[in-house]
């Protein structure tokens, strides 16, 4: 047997004990003589080592599992802590959105954590919802900001409809401008930012509107897409759908298809597409125009499908109109599922088919930014061009000057206007309404308020008509069923009702037609300047005046010097006189006269009306986890 002296030799040099172990090496205790040459010795020395390799090799692993376990149950802790912050803000913006009463602060428990939940009122329209999660004391937050969706944007300094837009002798334009229609100048009429015009023209191909039932869309499991078939009596490429659609609650953004069709129901092969936009659907039925994505071709005799995709929500969801008596209508639980299931519905939704028609063209403009249109003649563009055919001029110029790019492209399609039918209707509603604050004038007729005075809301069944230099506060929102005569130097200030943000907008509707006098202002709840004999500086808040007169002359014919209306006449023209400022106008056609300039304010991307028929909805800005 070895001695112990071998025994401790061996064990150090194979690495089994080192130095820490001992009080003296073993070297040192080889060099002192004290390893005794005892067998006894030896098996206790190598019991005791081997023990302590054991003990400390137990105590290693019991070490790394209990930490590992610790951190599991950290991680754990604290993932289940951001669970409940999340569900937090989740619970809050669901109650906004569903319309029900929101504390300012309140606390959900999500097993076993607890969610603290503050809510922060920016403004009327914006709200910062913060959620602190707790789990055993593991603390996590998330925060999102949420607003109310626009009630109308106008996005545009210039926009225009089918009729297109025409620009006086050194008219100029600060902004952009879209147009369903031509685009055609006059010499040295100029934009500084971009041109967008739809291809072409557009016409209604085919229809049908007979209406005898309501068809819910996604508020059951089965029931989510629903399609709708149409056969084209002749060649031609589809630009636009409306649908006579209407909502319950606050449903979400949607979209349509046009798809092919293969043994008697939809595919998934998708020609084009559209979007529904929530905040032109009321609770009232009304034609919704929804503008396609692009332009395919299609073909006489062919069936082709419109599917409205959905998803189940049994609260809020959009209906369709229908006729019970008709037929060619189905519905699927996935349209875009591997293999889609489609079931007959007994009736035919109530649909329009658009069709593109003449080539829209640009002529005779001088653009600062890009310009995209289907034709090009004889304009300035400083930016980059994009069209299907352009004059060797335009070429020329763009290829000399500026150098900007010129690019064969496909046609733009139409853009809805900004305010839908929908809308109008339900501020008409609201105008008249006792329970919103609203009332209606009989006669005698015309109407005439006398300066000074606040009108509004109100339902005037005249003509409305104003004196020279008439001053009058407007509460919102007031429908003219007549026309609008507003003589000169008249003054048009918004006011706000109690609790209203000072960013509110408001509304002057007209069945009619809207002539304003020589020095009109149409100002926002900023006011107006007396010394500066015009409208203060907008603070986020403007007057808006609608004509939906559809006659064959101008809907709003503006005089000279008008100052901070918004102007919108969906169905019929609006025409600037000389040396005229506004910040906005949108109508079907538009006529700018000469030297007459739009200043595009970014305010106006954003309006925010405080009535607006049932419209608006929270949405959601940003969500985010942040750092408690």
């Amino acid at each position: 047997m070895r001695s112990p002296c071998r025994l401790l030799e061996a064990l150090y040099y194979a690495g089994l004990i080192n130095d820490k172990n001992m009080k003296r090496t073993p070297i040192q205790y080889i060099q002192r003589a004290q390893c005794k040459q005892s067998s006894g010795q030896a098996a206790l020395i190598s019991i005791f080592f081997v023990m302590m390799i054991m003990l400390s090799a137990a105590f290693g692993v019991s070490s790394l599992a209990l930490n590992e376990h610790k951190v599991a149950n950290e991680n754990a802790q604290s993932n289940k802590s951001f669970f409940a912050a999340d569900a937090g803000v989740e619970d809050a913006i669901y109650r906004y959105k569903t319309g029900k009463n929101v504390s300012p602060s309140f606390t959900i428990i999500l097993n076993g954590a607890t969610s603290d939940v503050e809510i922060e009122s920016i403004s009327p329209t914006e709200r910062k919802i913060t959620a602190t999660g707790d789990a055993s004391n593991r603390i996590r937050a998330a925060s999102a900001e949420i607003i109310i969706q626009p009630g109308a944007s106008f996005s545009m300094a210039l926009q225009a409809g089918t009729g297109g837009i025409k620009l006086g002798e050194g008219s100029a334009i600060y902004g952009n401008v879209y147009s369903n229609g031509s685009v055609i100048g006059d010499s040295n009429a100029s934009t500084s930012g971009n041109v967008s015009i739809a291809g072409s023209q557009i016409a209604l191909h085919q229809f049908y509107d007979t209406h005898t039932g309501d068809y819910n869309i996604g508020q059951v499991g089965s029931k989510i897409d629903i399609a709708q078939s149409f056969i084209p009596t002749a060649d031609g490429t589809i630009s636009q759908v409306s649908l006579f659609i209407k909502k319950f609650n606050t449903p979400g953004n949607r979209y349509i298809k046009i798809v092919t069709s293969s043994g008697e129901s939809p595919t998934k092969t998708v020609l084009a597409s559209g979007l529904i936009s929530a905040n032109q659907v009321t609770g009232n039925f009304a034609w919704i125009n929804i503008p396609l994505d692009s332009t395919p071709q299609l073909s006489a005799g062919t069936t082709y499908w419109i599917i409205f995709d959905s998803s189940l929500n049994g609260t809020n969801y959009y209906v369709w109109g229908y006729d019970v008596a008709g037929a060619g209508s189905k519905y699927s639980p996935n349209w875009n599922a591997s293999s889609p299931l489609w079931s007959p519905i007994v009736g035919k939704m109530n649909y329009k088919i658009w069709f593109g028609d003449a080539p829209n063209i640009a002529k005779d403009i001088e653009v600062g930014g890009d310009l995209r249109a289907h034709t090009i003649q004889t304009s300035k563009v400083h930016g980059n061009a994009f069209y299907q055919t352009i004059d060797q001029y335009s070429l020329d110029w763009l290829n000399t000057y500026d150098g900007g790019t010129a690019s064969i492209s496909t046609d733009l399609p139409t853009e809805n206007m900004p305010i839908s039918d929908a809308q109008i209707d339900a501020w008409k509603e609201e105008a008249e309404d006792p329970e919103k604050g609203g009332s209606t004038y009989d006669g005698p007729c015309p109407y005439v308020p006398t300066s000074g005075s606040t009108i509004g809301p109100m339902r005037i069944n005249c003509d409305f008509n104003t004196s020279n230099s008439t001053s009058l506060n407007i509460m919102s929102p007031i429908w003219v069923t007549g026309n609008m005569n507003i003589d000169n130097s008249n003054t048009f200030v918004l006011e706000l009702s109690a609790g209203e943000d000072e960013n509110t907008d408001g509304i002057i509707i007209a069945d009619g037609k809207i002539n304003p006098g020589n020095s009109f202002a149409a100002c926002g709840s900023a006011g107006y300047s007396q010394s500066q004999s015009k409208c203060n500086p907008s603070n986020g808040s403007y007057l808006t005046l609608i004509s939906t007169y559809s006659g064959g002359d101008q809907a709003i014919t503006l005089s000279n010097a008008s100052d901070g209306a918004v102007f919108y006449a969906p169905y019929g023209e609006i025409k600037a006189g000389n040396g005229l400022t506004i910040n906005s106008a949108t109508a079907k056609q538009l006529t700018l006269g000469n030297n007459s300039s739009i200043k595009y304010e970014d305010a106006l991307a954003a309006m925010f009306f405080s009535s607006q028929g049932g419209t608006s909805q929270w949405g959601i800005n940003s969500w985010q986890e942040i750092v408690p």
